[in-house]
């Protein structure tokens, strides 16, 4: 995994990073793009191919904002352990 910028929400850190996922029932994996909550969660924002680091920290943010407006605990959600 390879991290290719980190950003502040709400005094959070949160990672964009790059790392191998399998894809479907293929024997390569393929190179995605995340955003990497500080527990180790990502977050569910779909990333375009060719975006820029800064649109996808602004989405992001945006998204939060969002998920924040209708009432969730944006913090606790993004920092409590995850578990499998």
């Amino acid at each position: 995994m390879k991290v290719k910028k980190r950003f502040l929400y709400d005094g959070m850190e949160l990672r964009i990073v790059e790392r191998e996922e399998p894809y479907m029932n293929g024997r390569e994996p393929i190179m995605m793009t995340r955003v990497i909550a500080p527990n180790g969660g990502s977050i569910p924002i779909s990333i375009n191919h060719r975006e820029t680091l800064k649109s996808i920290a602004e989405r992001t943010i945006i998204a939060l904002d969002g998920f924040k407006k209708r009432g969730a605990d944006v913090k606790k959600e993004l920092t409590k352990k995850i578990e499998l």
